[in-house]
């Protein structure tokens, strides 16, 4: 009896490495936008940080990546990048084979568009973080998503601290 169980823990032992061993198909990762994953795959998101040739983002499916050899790039800028792999450092890295930063849409009656949102946000909220730069040591913020609100005329630009979680600030019209 011991050694039929002893077979059963290592048949389930031999078919859970078998299944392991099984090659990922990126083309179904969340971060995937309709692209053959042969190419690369796109991703898509707002700049939180330049540095040199280097913008920093983070999305769900990819979390806070540095995305390199894309210039031109401002913090606020919406940016869809097309990249082959993001290297599992802290925050990732990832080297952009093609890019097109978006224009940003400006609402009926608002005198400023999402990115000059995010860039008068970004004071505020790391004022109320006590941080003196986007990026300090291993504590980063970045934006998660910006919200026009018609109704109050104004732009909620959602943050996220690493440390703290989400930070919502709310920029009027002006």
């Amino acid at each position: 009896m011991k050694l039929t169980i002893k077979r059963a823990l290592l048949l389930i032992l031999f078919l859970s490495i078998l299944a392991s061993c099984g090659e990922s198909d990126p083309s179904n990762d969340q971060a995937s936008q309709g692209t053959d994953y042969k190419d690369g795959w796109w991703i898509q998101g707002y700049v939180s940080d330049v540095k040199e040739q280097s913008v920093l983002l983070e999305t769900e499916s990819t979390g806070l990546v540095f995305f390199s050899e894309v210039g031109g790039a401002e913090v606020g800028d919406y940016i869809k990048m097309k990249v082959e792999a993001i290297m599992e450092s802290y925050p990732g890295q990832a080297h952009v084979l093609d890019y097109e930063i978006e224009e940003p849409e400006l609402p009926d009656a608002m005198n400023m568009d999402a990115k000059q949102a995010i860039q008068e946000a970004y004071p505020l909220v790391l004022e109320q973080l006590d941080m003196e730069a986007v990026s300090e040591e291993l504590h980063y913020v970045t934006v998660r998503d910006v919200v026009f609100n018609s109704e109050h005329q104004s732009w909620q630009i959602i943050f996220f601290s690493n440390e703290s979680g989400e930070l919502t600030i709310e920029i009027s019209n002006k």
